[in-house]
C-alpha cells in the first residue's frame, strides 16, 4: 500500500473511496491486535510477548521497549467504519 494516493483504494466491502492515515497511540505506545481467547500480562509488555502470545504489533517497535518507531499505514471507509492496515514485516522485540 505504500505510496499510494488517497482515492486509490476502494473498500472491498462496499466498494467505497478509502482515505489513508495512520493508527496513533498515547505517550508513542505501540498498537498491538491481540486474540481474544489469550490474556496478556500487560506489565512491561514489549512486541515479543505480545506476538508470542499470537497478537500482532502494527508497525515497528524499539528493542526491549514497547515504544513505536513508526506509525502504519492504515486505509478507513467511513462509510463501512472499516480499517485495513498494512502490517512491517520486520519484526519486533
Amino acid at each position: 500500500m505504500s505510496g499510494r494516493q488517497d482515492n486509490a483504494v476502494e473498500c472491498p466491502v462496499c466498494q467505497g473511496a478509502m482515505k489513508l492515515g495512520r493508527l496513533y497511540a498515547p505517550e508513542d505506545s505501540a498498537v498491538y491486535w491481540f486474540p481474544d481467547d489469550r490474556e496478556i500480562e500487560l506489565w512491561f509488555l514489549t512486541g515479543k510477548k505480545v506476538t508470542d502470545q499470537g497478537g500482532v504489533v502494527l508497525g515497528r517497535t524499539y528493542r526491549g521497549l514497547f515504544r513505536s518507531k513508526d506509525r502504519p499505514e492504515t486505509w478507513h471507509c467511513p462509510r463501512c467504519r472499516l480499517l485495513i492496515t498494512c502490517l512491517e514485516q520486520e519484526e519486533t522485540e
